[in-house]
């Protein structure tokens, strides 16, 4: 049985010292060999981490080449899909957006009837333009036709439509 770790702590005349004494431990040739034994395979268990973990980053190297590539190959189309998309996009609106202002005023008014107290002045104001953005963006054919970021760009940051319930004077 190994005896316990003394501590000893002795002033320095600046710091505290502490002072341990270890004491001798005797180790039989088979534990020597066990220990041995077992510190190889640890280092051979990291060496293999190592070599899978580098592996990871190779792959990962080709990986960012091989999107960097795609998005290269793509990106010279970028301008003249948003220009098509834009098209579609102001063509499919100008088809539904009476349909879809009527059903925001409707359900704009059905809301606020549920209960008034629950909104504002402004937020009763703008319910019918948050309806009718949200019922362009979820239309089927805007939906599936036109792309996400467009969606989000042109329908809600910087609509291309003006606000059909805003009077025109």
């Amino acid at each position: 049985m190994l005896e316990k770790e003394k501590v000893k702590l002795e002033w320095d005349g600046d710091k505290i010292m502490q002072k341990i004494h270890i004491p001798n431990t005797r180790l039989t040739p088979k534990e020597i060999l066990d220990s041995l034994d077992m510190v190889r395979n640890q280092i051979n268990q990291m060496e293999a981490q190592k070599l899978q973990a580098e592996t990871q980053i190779k792959r990962i190297g080709t990986d960012i080449e091989s999107a960097r590539n795609f998005e290269k190959n793509r990106a010279e189309f970028e301008e003249k899909c948003i220009s098509i998309q834009l098209e579609r996009l102001k063509e499919v609106i100008s088809k539904i957006s009476d349909s879809c202002k009527g059903i925001a005023d409707k359900d704009s008014r059905e809301t606020i009837e549920k209960d008034p107290s629950a909104y504002n002045d402004n937020q009763k104001a703008n319910m019918n333009y948050v309806n009718y953005q949200r019922l362009l963006a979820t239309d089927k054919v805007i939906a599936t036709e036109i792309s996400k970021r467009l969606i989000k760009d042109y329908l809600f940051d910087k609509p291309i439509f003006d606000n059909p319930f805003l009077s025109k004077e």
